[in-house]
């Protein structure tokens, strides 16, 4: 880790804007009533800037660079003969009570103090422990699909539901509340996957028919951030939709905001995906979303990392716009512009109607997520935008509440229906495979028996 952290800092700008910045911070808490309150805030601030800085200039460092710096423990013990103690008092000496500017040098020496470099290093153990974890399940996740039936069943799922949704609006009827989905299954059923090959298609054909063709598909996991499983977490996501949770209450307010919020997330995931689609040089629809899903769904992180940053980003800026801006239309129609013209583009470049699903992987910690969206989206049924929620833990209550616990006069009164859960992912994908186990021994063993069940 240390040869990373050099590198880092051995950009040029990148090592004059970080010691101008840390520089800055030192000074400031040169004038902490105790040293060991300096110290310490110096330790924390160290590492805050470097966060800070590898995700301004994440295009020039590795990605694996810094990524789970936040397991950093805040302080750690002292070893009185120890490193620790001997960038303590370097921190003392160089920095404390000072009100001269601190030296460039001095700063960098103070973050490529062995001590520092340490830390760093535990931080390496940590990450080289879950990237082995990951490559494994990553590997598993790339085997061949074994049946595209479950693929097509879903698609078939979900059209007719969309042709009623439109006759029910040809006839003023409110049958379905919105196109939000549940996907429910145990770990390792094929949740995640089945979504990836809704996005790719069929992959074993060379000029595929509309069913075997993908569907436009902007993937999103929320699963914590410390939590094991794969595919990955996107971090920023997880945050933007953490600071959601306890504001959707009675209290009207927390409950405007937390709608808000998302229907700008919504809208900019929407817009920004129309711009890289355009983006990306294949001319024809087929090839197009296939690039798209490699890009998306790949393990390569670099681009999904980036289109998710962009996203919340965009978001945090419209949001704080659109709460100054009260003529701003209502949050069903906020996002009825980005979603018309991806929907227009997508069926221009298909040639057909198209349609796009956002889906959001490990949704179980997220209590009333599933509400606050499927309000948000109630008011544009017409557009053949779908919103998939997918999980493992925790009970179907947990973000599908059931009909006496919805505050919507509507819903409650009326009993307008909910999409169905959807569950038809099948066992035995593997069964064909077992026949290939020839002799008891053979018969007898895991891997036979893995063949069997779940896909995973």
């Amino acid at each position: 880790m240390s040869s990373g952290l050099n590198e880092f800092l051995n950009h040029e700008d990148i090592r004059k804007e970080v010691a101008e910045s840390l520089g800055k911070s030192f000074k400031q808490l040169a004038t902490a009533p105790t040293w060991d309150n300096f110290v310490r805030a110096c330790y924390i601030t160290i590492f805050r800037e470097l966060q800070e800085s590898t995700r301004k200039f994440r295009a020039r460092i590795s990605r694996r660079f810094l990524k789970y710096s936040d397991d950093i423990e805040p302080w750690p013990s002292f070893d009185p003969s120890g490193e620790d103690k001997k960038w303590r008092d370097f921190m003392v000496k160089t920095f404390f009570g000072s009100k001269a500017e601190p030296k460039a040098d001095d700063v960098i020496a103070a973050i490529q103090h062995p001590f520092i470099v340490a830390a760093f290093c535990e931080v390496k153990a940590k990450l080289e422990g879950r990237l082995d974890i990951n490559h494994e399940l990553a590997s598993v996740f790339e085997i061949p699909y074994q049946n595209d039936e479950i693929r097509k069943i879903f698609i078939k799922y979900l059209e007719p539901r969309g042709v009623g949704i439109m006759e029910d609006l040809k006839t003023s009827r409110w049958v379905y509340y919105s196109r939000c989905l549940n996907i429910i299954a145990s770990s390792g059923q094929g949740k995640s996957r089945l979504m990836k090959e809704v996005g790719y298609g069929r992959r074993d054909c060379i000029s595929p028919t509309p069913e075997d063709e993908p569907v436009f598909c902007i993937p999103a996991n929320i699963r914590e951030l410390d939590a094991p499983g794969y595919p990955l977490p996107d971090p920023i996501v997880f945050k933007y939709f953490k600071t959601l949770q306890g504001r959707y209450s009675t209290d009207s307010q927390q409950s405007d905001t937390a709608h808000w919020r998302a229907a700008v997330f919504l809208s900019e995931a929407l817009k920004h995906a129309l711009t890289c689609l355009k983006d990306i040089p294949e001319a024809e629809y087929v090839p197009k979303l296939r690039a798209w899903n490699e890009k998306m769904e790949g393990r390569n992180r670099e681009y999904r990392d980036q289109f998710w940053e962009d996203v919340v980003n965009n978001a945090e800026t419209t949001y704080a716009t659109t709460i100054i801006n009260r003529g701003s239309p209502s949050q069903q129609k906020f996002i009825e512009p980005a979603t018309n013209e991806l929907v227009s583009y997508l069926s221009v470049l298909r040639g057909s109607d198209a349609s796009v699903i956002i889906y959001f992987d490990e949704v179980a910690g997220f209590r009333n997520l599933y509400w606050i969206l499927s309000r948000v989206l109630s008011a544009q049924r017409s557009a053949p935008l779908w919103v998939v929620f997918m999980a493992t833990s925790g009970k179907l209550e947990d973000y599908e509440p059931p009909w006496c616990n919805i505050s919507s006069k509507r819903s409650s009164e009326e009993r307008v229906q909910l999409l169905p859960p959807y569950y038809s992912l099948g066992f035995d994908q593997w069964a064909q495979k077992a026949a290939e186990s020839r002799t008891m021994g053979d018969l007898s063993t895991w891997l036979h028996a893995s063949y069997y069940g779940r896909p995973l």
